[in-house]
């Protein structure tokens, strides 16, 4: 039965070999980052359930029946902060009209549906979720953990609420290419990021982990027209590659949109949510766990979460429910493997958080 859990420091090595199969601002292959964000996600999991901190950052792992990490992903609570600004094109559509009268024929009407991108700013940004990544060999389980890795998360946001937004986004990686030594590549920012700061696609996402000023500084302050940029670079905005397309059905099955925002280096798509209309957020009801038999009963989200340094155990397993099955359950029945999963003896059980649903 897989875990998800909060990553630890001895999860080090195993984040950073996944790392390695993404390699994205939210997750780089490099150690020093992973280490970093490590501290940073153990910093996250303090402090009480009612303290909102902008800089908080949760960083999960996803453990299989031996221990070995096999999964990961993130929370950052706000996207966009005083000391970190949240950058995003606009992608925008306008009709212009005109009469051609050339005064030796009958007079044109044209009518163009024009695009255009506009370089926006915010430092109140929504919560954001990132850095989802599976191991390339089990993709495919009959289990579906891709589902787990990335809702196991609105759970933790549905039992600490208060320490999240009100909106949620989700950056989604678009088609990229890879540069004749492996270096990722993207025609977007060939088109545009690379001619405003005479950077390449890797250096700029780079530099952009440390510092992400030099967006706002040079990139143009006035609408980009989408039709003079190459057709290789119109092609990938708001469009995911391969490895997205069931990331971004899973979010879009539980509420979340595309908002006709891209992100300015390789224009991949913003999908965002409302955080409490969230489908594993909205239906989140805490109940008291005993074993019993849950033959027949429904596929759930499941997790232990505890308020004093908060403990964070979530797993996809079957539910037998007590009660009518219109109504919010007060007691649900778990198997005992899935309650030593969670930590509790299987006599005594213990109280859950429960997200049911069809996800």
């Amino acid at each position: 039965m897989f875990l998800f859990r909060p990553a630890r420091e001895d999860d080090e090595d195993a984040v950073l070999a996944l790392a390695s199969h993404l390699n994205t601002l939210n997750l780089a292959p490099d150690r020093r980052v992973v280490t970093d964000l490590l501290r940073q996600s153990a910093q996250g999991f303090s402090g009480s359930r009612d303290e909102f901190r902008p800089e908080r950052y949760l960083l999960f792992v996803l453990e299989d029946e031996q221990g070995e990490v096999v999964g990961t992903s993130s929370i950052f609570a706000q996207h966009g902060t005083a000391q970190r600004a949240h950058y995003y094109f606009a992608v925008n559509e306008r009709t212009r009209e005109a009469v051609l009268d050339g005064g030796d024929g009958p007079a044109r009407h044209v009518s163009r549906v024009l695009t255009t991108l506009t370089l926006g700013r915010t430092e109140q940004g929504p919560t954001e979720i990132g850095g989802l990544v599976l191991h390339p060999r089990l993709r495919g389980h009959p289990d579906k953990l891709g589902r787990l890795v990335s809702l196991g998360r609105f759970l933790v946001i549905a039992g600490f609420r208060a320490w999240f937004r009100d909106r949620v986004l989700a950056e989604l990686l678009p088609p990229l290419r890879r540069g004749r030594q492996g270096e990722l590549q993207s025609d977007l920012w060939d088109a545009i990021g690379a001619k405003c700061t005479g950077l390449p696609y890797a250096e700029a996402d780079a530099l952009s982990r440390v510092d992400n000023r030099f967006i706002g500084q040079l990139f143009p302050d006035t609408p980009i027209h989408v039709e003079l940029l190459p057709m290789a670079a119109q092609a990938v905005i708001g469009q995911v590659g391969p490895a997205t397309k069931g990331a971004r059905h899973l979010l879009e099955r539980i509420g979340f949109a595309y908002r006709y925002r891209i992100d300015p280096f390789d224009g991949g798509p913003h999908f965002e949510a409302e955080t409490d209309r969230v489908g594993p957020v909205r239906t989140a009801t805490w109940v008291h766990a005993r074993e019993g038999d849950v033959a027949g009963g429904a596929e759930a989200l499941v997790a232990r979460l505890e308020d004093e340094h908060p403990r964070v155990r979530v797993l996809w397993t079957r539910v037998g429910v007590d009660g009518a099955a219109d109504a919010e359950p007060e007691r649900v029945r778990l198997s005992e493997a899935a309650l030593m999963r969670l930590g509790y003896s299987p006599r005594e059980g213990g109280r859950v958080l429960v997200a049911l649903g069809g996800y």
